[in-house]
């Protein structure tokens, strides 16, 4: 269970308090996956460091019960001076994991973010995308009822993508997703609910649809805009194969 019990969070500027929301109790419902929609800035991700319990509210109490993970995506935190290898072993560590298993776990965890041996290089040496990996492959390890995810859907290539979209459909079967996305499609698929924050204040919708359309999402697929001459469909020939349509060749190269 995650409740807001009046709480409240603003940062201090020359203009005054900056308010990200103010005066919310609500309790978010167990057992429901739910998106957080807003726009750049709104305070998606100061969100979810406050249900994290990374960050505290200026005002009022978030009580928390069950695991909640860190928030994880590309703005996960690694020691940037210690290798990929030196961070799973300490946060394996931090989790109580310690000898075989921890090693068993890195080797697990060295495999799934698949960089090879940059795994055993500083961190500060990766790209953006393969601190992602590491993070995603160290939080994979371990068990939480909520996963608390920060743009994750930008991480990796198609492979990597295909076998993490495996990993967290299996998550998903016994523990909850709490996440950050501008990928509509990817809320759509992986959401039941959604909180948006618009204007200082987190609106709490039951169905992630209502919540993306008040935020100003078109849901109903685009109009096909090309002519008509181009969107008829070729005819068949005699054997039930598509007629080719001849592109006369006028020599040279193709530039993109």
């Amino acid at each position: 269970m995650i409740e807001f019990i009046n709480a409240s969070k603003y940062y201090p500027t020359r203009f005054g308090r900056h308010y990200i929301f103010r005066d919310v109790s609500m309790t978010l419902p167990e057992k429901i996956n739910i998106g957080i929609i807003g726009a750049n800035g709104a305070g998606k991700s100061t969100l979810m460091r406050l249900i994290a319990g990374v960050d505290i509210p200026s005002e009022g109490r978030i009580v928390r019960t069950g695991r909640i993970s860190w928030p994880l995506g590309l703005t996960a935190g690694l020691q940037r001076n210690m290798t990929g290898k030196e961070n799973a072993r300490f946060v394996c560590r931090i989790h109580g994991v310690t000898g075989a298993e921890n090693d068993d776990r890195i080797e697990r965890i060295r495999e799934l973010s698949g960089i090879g041996t940059f795994f055993d290089m500083p961190v500060k040496t990766y790209s953006s995308g393969m601190r992602a990996r590491v993070s995603f492959a160290i939080s994979m390890m371990f068990d939480f009822d909520y996963y608390l995810f920060d743009e994750l859907g930008a991480v990796g290539d198609r492979g990597f993508r295909k076998l993490s979209k495996a990993i967290l459909d299996e998550k998903r079967r016994n523990s909850n997703f709490i996440m950050v996305s501008h990928n509509v499609a990817e809320l759509l698929e992986l959401c039941d609910a959604a909180i948006l924050i618009k204007d200082g204040t987190l609106n709490y919708f039951a169905d992630i649809r209502d919540a993306l359309t008040e935020y100003g999402e078109d849901l109903e697929p685009p109009p096909d805009r090309r002519p008509a001459r181009l969107r008829r469909k070729p005819l068949p020939l005699a054997g039930g194969a598509p007629a080719a349509r001849k592109i006369k060749s006028t020599g040279g190269t193709d530039t993109p």
